[in-house]
């Protein structure tokens, strides 16, 4: 889910599962950029590499900088395999040597997947899917709150001495969890298999004729990735864990997927970590998307342009729907959702709709542009949800019908055809620095609320104003207002 900067010239080549990536061990690196997610606790870090290498501190991927003991790291000593993991000068998973673990053989020039796990009980290091070592804790247990960012084939740093990595990388993961030695050894398992309607898929195997042809043939764990070309079928995912679909390298052509008899393009089970990332999906009488049939978690859908009647209809909770764009419908969490990421979507003919069973809790909602549509939660629990930096052309942020809202910040939003409603019991909540425009009776909209509502430093321009429902409330007065800029539809402000 985070895209990374080749830096120095690393090459693309064929690697263990699919295209992976040559370091010279002089310049070549991967960078990406710090994101709070990346430092995560528990923690799993995977990586297949190659090398022959035998000198030098050489970092295979790493979120870390040589003496800021702040950090993770999984790298070579002079061709033994080492890993650490660093909160500060106290609290660590860590020997006190250059080479925690240890590992020797593993610079052969063949392919070797490694496995490194953190927990509250200390950190295990997995080679081809087995465990070959464990370490405990000294201090406290917890994640490091690193902002450096993370690295493929370089250890910032490294005593001084040879830092980049030489050899080759492919499937390089962060888990935000411990991955159990079951998960590991099904990982080191994983197949990709490769779909292409022409039946040629580079000469990569396995390779299948039609997307649900690999589907059927796919275990847990395993990736597809699908050639460029149009694929008139419905494609349905079942209970499969961290089956990741895909289209095959991106942005050279697209890979269409345009079921012949209406229908949604892609429809998935109940799953946990299910992928669906780069497609073009055609769906003019469905969803794009559809993953409502069951509870999900850690669903991704993240890269694709959906031509759909109802766009992305999902459910679960550890979700993340990122970049995606939606030239019709919207993406609905008709079920409710929690600890869910919505992030720099954009539509054009619906927005972003929570509601329908007991809770939101936990949401982030973020840089999307919506010009079809507003931001709506309707939920009896809300709390914890974050609805930030959004840029809303064609309806209203609202969060309606709540019994308990509490932790709730609405904030730096720009909303230019409707308003901000809160409506229920809210507490600790606040709307802050929003942009709004609105039509006439819009602006920000406060009702029935138990008090501890902020609403500070908002502009409401034009025919938007302010307005208090239930004035006769009198839990309302604990409501503050402050430094607020309204037109002339609001009156008098609490």
């Amino acid at each position: 889910g985070h895209d990374g900067t080749l830096v120095g010239g690393p090459l693309w080549t064929t690697g263990k599962l699919g295209q992976g990536l040559s370091f010279d061990g002089v310049d070549d690196r991967v960078d990406v950029a710090h994101a709070a997610d990346l430092d995560t606790y528990p923690l799993s870090v995977a990586a297949w590499f190659k090398t022959s290498s035998s000198s030098g501190v050489r970092g295979i991927v790493g979120k870390y900088v040589a003496g800021s003991y702040n950090g993770y790291n999984l790298f070579l000593n002079d061709g033994s395999l080492c890993a650490w993991y660093l909160r500060d000068d106290s609290n660590y998973v860590y020997d006190g040597s250059g080479c925690p673990f240890r590992l020797t053989g593993y610079n052969d020039g063949q392919w070797h997947h490694a496995v490194y796990v953190v927990d509250a009980s200390g950190a295990r290091l997995y080679v081809d899917g087995a465990e070959k070592g464990s370490l405990g804790w000294t201090g406290v247990a917890g994640a490091v709150s690193t902002t450096e960012p993370v690295h493929v084939g370089c250890y910032p740093g490294a005593f001084g001495g040879a830092e980049y990595f030489e050899g080759a990388a492919d499937d390089v993961r962060i888990y935000p969890g411990a991955l159990t030695a079951s998960d590991v050894a099904d990982l080191y398992e994983l197949t990709v298999r490769y779909v292409d309607n022409l039946g040629a898929c580079a000469g990569l195997v396995p390779c299948h004729p039609t997307i649900m042809d690999a589907v059927n043939a796919a275990a847990s764990i395993d990736t597809i990735e699908v050639f460029p070309g149009v694929y008139h079928e419905a494609v349905t995912l079942p209970r499969l864990s961290s089956l990741v679909l895909r289209a095959h390298q991106p942005g050279l052509k697209p890979v269409i997927v345009a079921p012949p008899g209406g229908g949604s393009a892609i429809t998935t089970d109940t799953g946990q970590g299910v992928q669906i990332i780069n497609f073009v999906l055609e769906a003019p009488e469905g969803a794009g998307v559809w993953a409502t049939s069951g509870l999900h978690k850690a669903l991704v859908i993240e890269g694709n342009l959906i031509k759909g009647l109802r766009g992305i209809d999902a459910s679960g909770y550890g979700c993340t729907v990122r970049n995606n764009t939606l030239l019709g419908g919207s993406i609905s969490f008709p079920t409710g959702t929690s600890g869910c990421s919505i992030e720099a979507n954009r539509t054009s003919g619906g927005g972003i709709a929570i509601g329908g069973w007991r809770s939101a809790f936990d949401n982030v909602i973020r840089d999307n542009v919506l010009q079809g549509g507003g931001i709506t939660i309707n939920e009896e629990t809300v709390s914890r949800n974050t609805v930030q930096s959004n840029l809303v052309s064609g309806g209203s942020i609202a969060v309606a019908n709540v019994h308990r809202g509490e932790s709730n910040v609405i904030e730096d939003n720009v909303v230019r055809a409707g308003g901000i409603t809160l409506n229920g019991i809210f507490t600790d909540t606040t709307i802050e620095s929003n942009f709004v425009s609105g039509s006439a009776g819009d602006g920000i909209v406060v009702g029935v609320s138990q008090g501890g509502v902020l609403i500070r430093k908002n502009t409401s321009i034009e025919n938007g104003g302010c307005d208090l429902n239930d004035t006769s409330n009198p839990s309302n007065s604990h409501n503050l207002w402050e430094e607020n800029r309204f037109g002339t539809k609001c009156g008098a402000v609490p």
